[in-house]
């Protein structure tokens, strides 16, 4: 690992998350970020129970991000659920998306989860994911698309 750090997302992070933000969505397809949704976004990372964040860093330069929430019930306790690992292109084997999954981990034991969960489908996370010794799990992930809400709510 090439000096990455990771610390909670804190206000002032704002900027250097929207462009891994960005980043994220081009990488994905799914962009253009839209300036409502990223104000949404924001407004979550610093609300005391909403979304929460943690950044990589080298330096000052912002690496990669994981996005994460506390999820009840969990069986037997509470669980994180990592909703985004991403780390940009050129960081990538830098050991960011590890020291990531670290941080969350550390971040579990000290609230006490008895689990970190998520999911995937992309091949080279999958590989990085089985690669830090993450327990694949038979599980079933369903989506209900934007197009579908309205209809699938009445």
């Amino acid at each position: 690992m090439t000096d990455v750090t990771v610390r909670p997302f804190a206000e002032a992070d704002g900027a250097a998350f929207l462009i891994l933000y960005r980043d994220c969505l081009t990488h994905y397809g799914t962009g253009p970020s839209k300036p409502d949704i990223e104000a949404e976004i924001l407004a979550d990372l610093t609300a005391p129970r909403g979304l929460s964040a943690s950044l990589a860093w080298q330096g000052d330069r912002p690496l990669g991000f994981t996005t994460w929430a506390r999820v009840y019930p969990a069986m037997d306790g509470i669980a994180i659920y990592l909703k985004e690992l991403y780390v940009i292109a050129e960081a990538r084997g830098l050991g960011a998306g590890k020291a990531l999954m670290r941080d969350l981990a550390e971040t579990a034991i000290d609230i006490g989860a008895v689990r970190v969960e998520w999911g995937s489908f992309q091949p080279d996370a999958l590989k990085f994911y089985d690669a830090i010794g993450a327990t694949r799990v038979e599980k079933v992930h369903y989506s209900i698309p934007a197009h579908a809400l309205r209809s699938f709510a009445q």
